[in-house]
């Protein structure tokens, strides 16, 4: 499964290029997940509901960082779905198996 993602260039590791034009670097990756998760942790109502209604500053504190390796865990198990769902169809592309001509004809005409 590793194997098949790396060879499908799924798997970039440490591009530390500076270039915004490329699609995957380290620091691409890096302020996108910083803004995602501070939108996430600090801006919705929910969250602040939630550390506001502990009563307690340490409280809060400890409830942010037990949340942390749940998050983690459903990430991980995200990118493994992701990896195992390219192992399994990662070889069937019908543009390249010459099935299709045009990528708008992937999706058969609905019948009636």
């Amino acid at each position: 499964m590793w194997n098949l993602a790396e060879e499908g260039g799924r798997i970039i590791f440490l591009n530390l290029s500076p270039s915004v034009f490329e699609t995957y670097t380290t620091w691409n990756v890096l302020l996108g997940l910083i803004v995602l998760w501070m939108s996430a942790y600090c801006a919705t109502q929910t969250q602040v509901q939630r550390y506001t209604s502990i009563g307690s500053l340490r409280g809060a504190r400890k409830a942010l960082l037990l949340n942390i390796p749940g998050v983690a865990l459903l990430l991980l198990l995200s990118v493994l779905s992701g990896l195992i769902l390219f192992a399994v169809y990662g070889k069937c592309d019908p543009r390249l198996k010459g099935d299709i001509t045009r990528a708008d004809q992937v999706l058969a005409p609905a019948r009636m």
